[in-house]
């Protein structure tokens, strides 16, 4: 059978039909209900087309990468019971890429040697998307994420002076750091009123990305970056809280993801800093606060 392709097949009808129905189901995480049916009355005569995901199933994030799981699961299984593709049942195979680049491209790979693989839907990390972008590209494969925000993605290396979109297969339905960057910069300064802002990452293509973005920004607008630090998710806040505090800011950035700002503001408030702890949508998660972060810090998303 012919693969969900970025470009035509002699099937695309069908492939194109299936991958509008499935894929925005998916991504969306709903569905409208039963059209009537249910799965045992459908028509699957034609065959099984499968849906791939990719996403941190286990590790920090897997809460992000189980709600992604979760969602895709009931969409496939609300689009299989309204018979939502005629001629085909619906599936979906789930890869855990555990946050990591390397892995994610392997998860690719093995999605992309299945013949009835319409599109893959994921990664969560903009650094695991770099990785996959060339091997599904490659393979003329549809990659959707609805978390990677890193600008090279779809505007390459140098997306201000000459931007490229590199591979035509991949979209995403989420702002980028150049959006969510600048955004939280005009917010701090010109609405909270807090100008004196460190700004610190943890020097992943995510973090780094939405942090640089911020303090560009952020000069814009008359504020200062006071200082700017890497914190590696392996290293203690500890290694970070002396130089902040001695910048005395107003506010702190944190370009991450919430397993990792979570601490950094429990921390900062232990050592005195009462400056709130301000992140991207990284760190919009209920695992933000069990992780420790303080009543009044904020974040985009």
């Amino acid at each position: 059978m012919p693969r969900g392709r970025a470009g035509t097949t002699p099937r695309s009808g069908v492939l194109t039909l299936a991958l509008t129905a499935v894929v925005a189901l998916v991504v969306t995480g709903c569905g409208s209900g039963s059209g009537g049916g249910t799965a045992a009355d459908c028509d699957t005569s034609r065959g099984t087309l499968v849906v791939g995901l990719v996403a941190p199933l286990t590790g920090e994030l897997a809460s992000v990468g189980l709600g992604m799981k979760n969602s895709a699961d009931l969409a496939i299984k609300e689009a299989n019971d309204r018979c939502a593709v005629p001629g085909y049942h619906l599936a979906i195979q789930s890869q855990d890429d555990r946050a990591d680049p390397r892995t994610g491209a392997a998860a690719a790979r093995t999605l992309a040697g299945d013949p009835s693989l319409i599109g893959v839907l994921g990664p969560f990390n903009s650094s695991v998307a770099l990785e996959m972008q060339r091997v599904l590209a490659d393979a003329s494969i549809v990659e959707i994420s609805p978390g990677t925000t890193a600008v090279q993605l779809t505007r390459g290396s140098n997306p201000v002076t000459a931007p490229l979109r590199q591979y035509q297969s991949f979209f995403r339905t989420v702002a980028t750091d150049a959006v969510q960057g600048p955004a939280a910069a005009a917010y701090m300064a010109e609405q909270a009123d807090r100008r004196r802002v460190a700004v610190v990452s943890d020097g992943k293509t995510y973090g780094e990305g939405i942090a640089s973005e911020f303090g560009k920004q952020l000069a814009t607008v008359g504020g200062t970056v006071v200082t700017r630090l890497q914190l590696p998710p392996e290293a203690s806040p500890a290694a970070a809280v002396g130089a902040i505090a001695r910048s005395r800011p107003d506010a702190v950035f944190y370009g991450g993801e919430y397993p990792g700002a979570g601490p950094l503001s429990r921390a900062l408030g232990a050592a005195g800093v009462t400056a709130p702890v301000m992140g991207g949508d990284g760190i919009v998660n209920p695992g933000y606060v069990a992780a420790g972060g303080r009543e009044g810090d904020l974040g985009t998303s």
